[in-house]
């Protein structure tokens, strides 16, 4: 890939992120947080039920814990799914210089022939997402553009095949397949190496919290009955929920440069009728 277009694909998108941040980042915030609480409270409520399961009421706080965590981890998932659709919507409007309308926006998601290119679209893009470090992000360069097509054009599964004719466009010395697919690579390679130092960073700053927890547990020195436990403070649950919003941005990112890509392939559309 030629470098300056490998520095468009990978910056142009991000640049746009943080110039309207007020647009979309309030959103990403209010429902990541929201989809973290459940967890923040089972963690704080752990200790005591591993206390409880030591009592001898250990099939009945199995049941109650599956049955909370499944109801807990819907909540997470409906969420985030609303976050992101909002962010979507935004973010169309914004790369295609539209002034930001929820209302209009949501109403044009609501339409069937959409949902349905969406949820087999979903399916592509979550497996580029999962398995980004073995090279899923070439699921992308065929299916990249399905979604951002099916909503801009309200073209149902046809966006496939426009999806797969977009993506051959030359952007530069580089087709917007690759483009797209190699900066959602790297986004997703950057935002786990950030979780990742967060991730050693908060268990030395909170040494006595979750993570003694997580090694006593592997090393199967648990106190009987879950005596002795570190408590989960609430200076964890803060940052917790403080930080459960970087875990929507790398899939965020990956919209923006979806998009961005999108409408630079219309203007060159566009070139090309009028010459």
């Amino acid at each position: 890939m030629h470098a300056p277009d490998l520095a468009d694909a990978l910056l142009a998108p991000a640049r746009l992120l943080v110039r309207e941040a007020r647009h979309w980042l309030p959103i990403v915030i209010a429902l990541a947080m929201l989809s973290a609480l459940p967890d923040v409270a089972l963690r704080a409520l752990l200790p005591e039920l591993l206390s409880v399961a030591g009592s001898g009421m250990l099939l009945d706080v199995l049941i109650a814990s599956a049955s909370v965590l499944s109801v807990a981890w819907g909540m997470k998932l409906i969420l985030e799914l609303a976050a992101y659709m909002l962010v979507f919507v935004v973010l169309a409007d914004l790369t295609a210089g539209r002034t930001p309308a929820l209302g209009a926006g949501l109403r044009r998601l609501a339409s069937w022939r959409l949902q349905g290119a969406w949820v087999v679209a979903g399916f592509f893009e979550q497996t580029a997402i999962d398995l980004w470090f073995v090279g899923g992000g070439l699921l992308l360069v065929p299916f990249g553009l399905v979604t951002v097509a099916a909503y801009e054009e309200a073209n149902g599964l046809q966006a496939f095949g426009r999806s797969l004719a977009l993506g051959k466009v030359e952007l530069g010395r580089t087709r917007a397949g690759v483009r797209i697919a190699v900066a959602a690579t790297v986004g997703f390679a950057v935002g786990t190496l950030i979780q990742l130092i967060l991730s050693v960073v908060s268990w030395a700053v909170f040494p006595s919290g979750m993570g003694t927890l997580i090694l006593a547990l592997l090393g199967g020195t648990l106190p009987a009955g879950g005596a002795g436990l570190p408590a989960y403070t609430g200076a964890e649950a803060a940052v917790s929920l403080l930080l459960s919003p970087l875990g929507l941005l790398p899939t965020v990112y990956l919209m923006a440069v979806q998009q961005r890509t999108y409408w630079q392939i219309r203007g060159v559309e566009v070139e090309a009728t009028a010459a």
